[in-house]
């Protein structure tokens, strides 16, 4: 657009040289624009998030870790309170501790009862990632249950969290309560959303009931631990996928190779190159538990040397159907031409069966595909489909949109070369669900309904002349 400023708009400006300057409304319109570096950010936008920037930003779950760009997350460390290692000691203030506290459950539970007021020591530094848990049961309810954090044995706590009581006292926090069961109940505090900062030298605990003595607590299973991820639950061992991957050869398995890396580029798995011999030829590799993968995000990439794909080239040959082998699609598209001999395909599951990953066919090169592992299981994440396919140095394209469906899909294609094209919707077990033809002369886009479709993956294929084109799109 444009527009007029006038001097006279600028109050108090003394005559002199001046730098007009113009802020970058593309620098939040959603779009990677000219000259930015990324999506809305570089260049001449502010800097775009990195891993190693200190700051919890982009899609990082916590602080320069997990999500699709970062690496995973390490584990938590979050051992409970020993009290049998740091045992009880009085919390008095001129006789404010008048009860007991004994250990049990070979030192995971403190009992305090008869208007006691205890601690341990310790070294508790609080920062904004801090969460405490802790399992709390009650027989007799007295005034004031809580926990806390001091730095003396002189009440009151700086710091407290009151779960039980008929003194009515909230303490400083707004944070569920006890429901007077008699069971043992877990309670999660984020320390560091609340506000708390700093390093406190006990932990306190009390059954605070001075007008009769009989209020009682058990605390157990206490853990004050930094929640890395943000998921505010004691994660101590990272998550981890168990995977399959299976490898239907095409005629020159020599061919073959392929990596799994992380979102750092770092190979966690491979083939460790060509390795693959002739006598597997058009035969299928089951290769079971490749690797355990932590929670985060990867790409499978598979190569071939011949710059042909998992698709022999063409011969002389007298030409049947296509074998269209992508993810364990087995199905034979009749009527459609192929090379005699098979085309290969790959199918990576997880360790319930469900496809994190496939591919294979006429892909060149190499050909790359991301899946996401949470909590040991697949991640229902929109697919990748920012590539195109290249045959014989011309570049054909094959687009989703959107690609998580719900009724309706438009299917945009490109064809550098004029040819029918046919598109084909398929199942992850190879069933054509959906055909269509598009003449050579036809608008390269079709709009599909497929709301009677299951919720789930599935695929479409375009097959046109020698170019053959699968994407994956999630039906909703």
């Amino acid at each position: 657009g444009s527009g007029v400023i006038a001097m006279s708009d600028i109050e108090g400006s003394t005559a002199g040289l001046y730098l007009l300057k113009l802020q970058n409304a593309a620098c939040s319109d959603g779009m990677q624009n000219n000259g930015e570096t990324g999506v809305d950010c570089g260049g001449d936008c502010a800097p775009c998030p990195t891993c190693s920037d200190g700051i919890l930003n982009g899609n990082e779950i916590a602080t320069d870790c997990g999500g699709p760009d970062c690496a995973a997350c390490p584990p938590e460390s979050c051992p409970d309170v020993d009290f049998n290692a740091t045992p009880l000691v009085s919390y008095d203030n001129g006789g404010n501790d008048q009860g007991t506290g004994t250990v049990q459950d070979a030192g995971a539970t403190a009992f305090i009862t008869g208007n006691g007021w205890k601690a341990i020591s310790g070294n508790y530094i609080i920062t904004a990632s801090t969460v405490l848990e802790f399992e709390f049961r009650s027989t007799q309810q007295g005034e004031i249950h809580e926990i806390g954090f001091d730095n003396d044995l002189i009440a009151t706590p700086d710091v407290r969290m009151v779960v039980y009581g008929n003194q009515g006292y909230t303490g400083d926090f707004n944070n569920a309560t006890y429901s007077g069961s008699g069971n043992w109940e877990t309670f999660v505090l984020d320390l560091g959303a609340n506000g708390v900062s700093g390093t406190f030298q006990y932990l306190v605990l009390t059954a605070d009931d001075d007008a009769t003595g009989n209020g009682n607590s058990y605390f157990r299973n206490i853990k004050v631990y930094e929640d890395t991820d943000n998921n505010l639950q004691c994660d101590n061992a990272p998550a981890c996928a168990g995977i399959d991957l299976d490898i239907n050869f095409d005629g020159a398995p020599t061919q073959t190779s392929w990596e799994i890396t992380d979102a750092t580029g770092a190979v966690v798995a491979s083939s460790g190159g060509n390795v693959y011999g002739a006598g597997l030829a058009n035969s299928n590799l089951p290769l079971p538990d490749v690797s355990c993968l932590p929670d985060g995000c990867y790409d499978l990439t598979f190569m071939d040397s011949g710059n042909d794909g998992m698709c022999p080239r063409r011969t002389a040959t007298v030409l049947t159907g296509i074998n269209i082998a992508n993810t364990g699609l087995g199905g034979v598209f009749n009527g459609v031409p192929r090379v005699a001999s098979n085309c290969g395909n790959y199918t990576l599951t997880d360790a319930n069966g469900t496809v994190l990953a496939s591919g294979g066919g006429r892909f060149g090169t190499s050909e790359t595909n991301n899946f996401c592992i949470s909590g040991g299981l697949a991640q229902l994440t929109q697919p990748n489909n920012d590539w195109y396919n290249k045959t014989n140095g011309v570049a054909n394209d094959l687009q989703i949109q959107p690609n998580v469906v719900d009724n309706e899909m438009t299917i945009v294609y490109t064809l550098e070369e004029v040819a029918v094209a046919e598109l084909y919707i398929v199942d992850i077990n190879g069933k054509i669900l959906q055909q269509y033809t598009q003449g050579a002369g036809d608008t390269q886009e079709v709009r599909l309904n497929v709301s009677e479709l299951a919720s789930g993956f599935y695929f479409v294929r375009l097959v046109a002349g020698d170019t053959m084109i699968t994407k994956k799109f999630v039906k909703s």
